[in-house]
C-alpha cells in the first residue's frame, strides 16, 4: 500500500507531493487540477513493464493508438510535452520503503543492435529516423532495473537490461474504457473457486433487488457474464446500465485480486446519489476484507458527503482519507484531512469539492 506520491514533470505536475493515502482514499478538486493524472501516474508506475502500458494510458482518455504519431504515444506525459525534462514518479509504502521511476528520452539506443532482433527487422518495421527510445529506470532498496520502449512501424518493442519485475495487479476503472467480457468472466471464475459468488450477489442486490444469479456462458470462443433477474430475461453485463456494470466490475476485481491497487476515476458516474452511502460502505468493507487499496476521484457534492460514513467508522479509524487538490496560479497543492476535520467540514457545509 502506498502512503505518499511525488511527481516531477508529469503532465500538469512540475513538483508535487501528495501524502496520507490510506486503504480507501478519496481525492477531490476542481476540473483540470490533476485528479485523474494522479491515478494515471500510479498505474504507469505499477504497470511500467507492460509493453502496452502507454496505449492503455491513452485509452483512459479516449485516445486511440492510430490517432497519435509514434512518439506522441508518451510525449504528452511530460510537462508541456518537453521530453528534455526527466519525469520522476516516486512512491513510499506503508513500510516506509521508497521506490522511484524515471522516464527520459534516449536517442543513443539502437533497437536493432540487439542480436536477437536483427533477423526480425523486416517484420517489426524500422523506427522512423527521428524516433527515439524512452528509457525507464526503476529502483528501490534492492532493485535497479532499466527498460526501454521503442516504437517501430508495426510494433511497440519493450527491451530490458535487467529481469523485468511486473505487478499485473493494478486496475483502473473509468467511464471511457471497460474491461472485456472475458476479463470479467475470468474474475467471476476466480470468486466461484473461492466460494464468494453469493457475497457478490448480496452486494449487487443492494443496488437492484431483482438480481438473483450471475453466471458465465461461452460465446464465440470467449466467456460472457450474464445476470439473472426476477421476472426478466437474463442479460449480459454489457447490456446493463452503467451503474450496475461499474459495481459488478469493482466487486469482481476486488474479490478476485487480493492486495490489488484499485484506481477509480469519477467514482460517482453511473450511480444515483441515493446509492452513494451504500457504495462507500461496500468499498470500505471489501477493502478491509481483501486488503486492496482503493484510490478514487470525485467532484460530486453528494458522493463526497456520503463518504462521511467511512470517516466516522471508529472501529477502523485508519481506513479512510480525504484529500483535496487546489491550484494557485500554476502551482498545485494537496491538503489531507483527518477524519475529524473531514466530518466537521461536511457538517459545516464547507466547499470541499
Amino acid at each position: 500500500m502506498i502512503t505518499k506520491l511525488e511527481l516531477n514533470n508529469f503532465r500538469c505536475f512540475q513538483n508535487f507531493v501528495i501524502e496520507g493515502f490510506r486503504p480507501v482514499t478519496l481525492i477531490a478538486g476542481a476540473n483540470g487540477v490533476g485528479k485523474s493524472t494522479i491515478l494515471e501516474s500510479i498505474f504507469l508506475f505499477n504497470e511500467r513493464n507492460s509493453h502496452n502500458v502507454f496505449t492503455i494510458l491513452n485509452s483512459f482518455r479516449g485516445i486511440h493508438h492510430n490517432q497519435l504519431s509514434m512518439t506522441m504515444l508518451w510525449e504528452h506525459l511530460f510537462t508541456n510535452s518537453d521530453v528534455n525534462n526527466i519525469i520522476t514518479i516516486s512512491s513510499t509504502t506503508k513500510h516506509l520503503e521508497k521506490q522511484c521511476l524515471t522516464l527520459e528520452k534516449d536517442s543513443t539506443f539502437s533497437l536493432f543492435s540487439l542480436p536477437e532482433l536483427k533477423s526480425q527487422a523486416h517484420l517489426l518495421g524500422y523506427p522512423d529516423q527521428d524516433a527515439y527510445s524512452l528509457k525507464l529506470v526503476y529502483n528501490d532498496s534492492t532493485h535497479n532495473d532499466t527498460s526501454l520502449f521503442t516504437v517501430t512501424a508495426n510494433n511497440i518493442i519493450l527491451t530490458s537490461h535487467q529481469p523485468i519485475l511486473t505487478s499485473n495487479n493494478t486496475h483502473y476503472i473509468c467511464s471511457k474504457i471497460s474491461y472485456t467480457s472475458q476479463h470479467v468472466a475470468e474474475w467471476y471464475g476466480k470468486i466461484l473457486k473461492g466460494n464468494k459468488s453469493q457475497q457478490c450477489i448480496d452486494i449487487l442486490q443492494i443496488l437492484d433487488k431483482r438480481i438473483t444469479q450471475i453466471y458465465a456462458l461461452p460465446q464465440g470462443g470467449t466467456s460472457t457474464l450474464f445476470v439473472k433477474f426476477e421476472s426478466m430475461p437474463d442479460l449480459p453485463i454489457n447490456a446493463l446500465g452503467d451503474g450496475i456494470n461499474k459495481l459488478i466490475t469493482t466487486i469482481l476485481v476486488m474479490l478476485s485480486h487480493r492486495s490489488a491497487m484499485i484506481l477509480i476515476d469519477e467514482i460517482e458516474n453511473g450511480f444515483h446519489y441515493s446509492f452513494f452511502p451504500k457504495l462507500w460502505e461496500i468499498i470500505g468493507k471489501l477493502a478491509t476484507e481483501t486488503e486492496c487499496q482503493v484510490i478514487a476521484t470525485s467532484h460530486s457534492y453528494e458522493c463526497i458527503h456520503s463518504a462521511e460514513c467511512l470517516a466516522a467508522d471508529t472501529a477502523n479509524p485508519e481506513l479512510f482519507r480525504f484529500i483535496r487538490l487546489d491550484r494557485h496560479n500554476s502551482v498545485i497543492s494537496s491538503k489531507k484531512y483527518e477524519n475529524e476535520q473531514f466530518i466537521y467540514a461536511i457538517n459545516s457545509g464547507w466547499e470541499v469539492r
